[in-house]
């Protein structure tokens, strides 16, 4: 319970700006796993989340970011999931995405619009 109050203290001090590290210092008493990755996690995500305008939530004092999927290819995102609703079908969507399926959707898009096109230069 004591980690959960420390990443508390942690989110509000990156509300307001205070000291960042002071509580996670106290995350050494653990053990140096869960103190370097807690310090990573905290770190990453909160300057993420900053650069990147993400979506947030606050719960119990802590400022949380939304649930969503990043597609990121060459430091450029590509795709943003977001909302992420229902969570048990994204996976699934992401994958879809990931495997082509975007690509497909907009060539079955073009040719539509080009045999459309066509029929109507017909006329």
């Amino acid at each position: 319970m004591r980690a959960r109050e420390i990443v508390c203290a942690i989110s509000a001090r990156l509300a307001v700006g205070k000291e960042l590290f002071e509580p996670i210092y106290e995350l050494k008493d653990y053990d140096d796993y869960t103190f370097t990755h807690a310090l990573n996690v905290c770190v990453l995500s909160s300057a993420l989340a900053r650069a990147l305008n993400l979506p947030t939530f606050s719960v119990d004092g802590m400022t949380l970011i939304k649930r969503l999927t990043l597609i990121v290819r060459d430091g450029v995102i590509e795709k943003v999931f977001y909302p992420v609703f229902p969570p048990d079908a994204s996976a699934a969507e992401v994958l879809e995405w990931c495997r082509g399926g975007h690509r497909e959707a907009k060539m079955q898009n073009f040719r539509k619009k080009r045999v459309a096109a066509i029929r109507s230069a017909k006329k």
